[in-house]
């Protein structure tokens, strides 16, 4: 997958959001569905919101986060820390602390500092002069924001600025076709051509027959 804005529509829905942190039994799971809406209410992706705290304590069980209840590792709270421990801003409840995580992320790296994608932010973020590893880091979250986005939807893993057209969602997509880099963004909307009809994408197409079997083309 190629690189994400922070600031955008959500990648995944409240529903999915809620099951990530159920299935990997996160002590945030009874307040998912707030911390989702305040995430969201600064205009932040929660995909990515729940890749960055995917990455920083494996949902909030691990490391520091675990007595902290912080959604981001933050070293300063933006308005809802209780105190601090250990170096890192602590929280009552993880729906402030994510709160705070993405009011930072909106304010200070996107408005601020003009940073607005997962590759410029992370570097600043967690840096390497902290121990980070900033590429691994801008992977990883990649990759699990594009593996939720197949979960709910696979077409929103190649974005929503072409969604595909009602007759055609029923048509499998096999699953291997998900692969962050594999086919790209999509580029146009499904129009017919002579067998069926085709959709391009950043790295070739994907063909339909008109009895519903799928092909993909590399350019």
């Amino acid at each position: 997958m190629s690189d994400l804005l922070l600031i955008s529509p959500p990648r995944i829905t409240r529903a999915l959001f809620a099951q990530m942190l159920q299935t990997a039994h996160s002590p945030a799971t009874s307040e998912a569905q707030v911390c989702y809406d305040r995430i969201v209410a600064h205009g932040v992706d929660p995909a990515i919101a729940l890749a960055f705290f995917r990455h920083e304590s494996q949902f909030g069980t691990a490391g520091a986060a675990v007595q902290t209840r912080n959604w981001g590792n933050l070293r300063k709270g933006q308005g809802k820390a209780t105190g601090t421990l250990s170096g890192f801003a602590t929280y009552a409840r993880w729906a402030d602390s994510a709160d705070d995580w993405a009011a930072l992320i909106a304010d200070y790296y996107v408005r601020q500092r003009g940073l607005t994608t997962v590759e410029t932010t992370i570097p600043v973020y967690a840096p390497s002069s902290d121990g980070n590893a900033p590429a691994a880091y801008v992977a990883d979250v990649l990759r699990s924001v594009a593996a939720w986005q197949a979960q709910g939807d696979p077409w929103t893993a190649w974005g929503t600025r072409y969604p595909l057209p009602v007759e055609q969602r029923t048509f499998a997509v096999p699953a291997a076709w998900l692969r962050a880099g594999d086919l790209g963004a999509a580029e146009s909307d499904e129009f017919a051509i002579l067998i069926g009809a085709v959709r391009l994408f950043a790295h070739g197409a994907i063909i339909w027959t008109r009895q519903g079997d799928a092909t993909r083309v590399y350019r």
